[in-house]
């Protein structure tokens, strides 16, 4: 694999985070809106005036399904949040301090190139030459992971 490759292969690797976030987001989004959906549904049907267990049924039913597909989405969010952790342990994996903390501003934290410029107190300049830098020293640590390798942390 030549750097090129092993470069492009890190940055595709550690964006990954972002669209980690993303999902884990949308998956607390749902879950909320489930708990909202459940409210309004328990709300509407202790409304309702009928005689024997037909409403009761319904209402367990619809609350079972929110339930279950509640469960599952935790389910999805910690797998999402595992990965995320692998892309941390591997960041962590950075010998520099200064290299790790630009690559977790960035893929972790999903900062813009300015916010971490700020953030560093450095130029965007001189944050786009750090990240060249800290890509070059990630690379193998991200190709020791991809390949299966046990990640540590730091």
């Amino acid at each position: 694999m030549t750097l090129r490759q092993e470069y492009n292969a890190a940055v595709e690797y550690l964006r990954r985070a972002h669209i980690l976030n993303l999902r884990i987001d949308a998956g607390f989004e749902r879950i909320q809106q489930l708990r909202a959906l459940a409210e309004r549904r328990t709300a509407a049907y202790g409304r309702e005036r009928v005689i024997g267990s037909a409403a009761a049924d319904a209402r367990m039913d619809v609350v079972a399904r929110i339930v279950d597909a509640e469960r599952e989405l935790d389910a999805e969010i910690d797998r999402l949040i595992e990965m995320k952790r692998e892309i941390a342990a591997v960041i962590a994996r950075v010998p520099d301090e200064r290299m790790r903390a630009l690559l977790e501003l960035r893929y972790l934290n999903d900062r813009t190139w300015e916010e971490v410029a700020e953030a560093m107190n450095y130029t965007p300049r001189n944050v786009y030459n750090l990240h060249s830098a800290a890509l070059k020293m990630a690379a193998p640590l991200i190709a020791e992971a991809e390949s299966g390798k046990s990640v540590r942390t730091a």
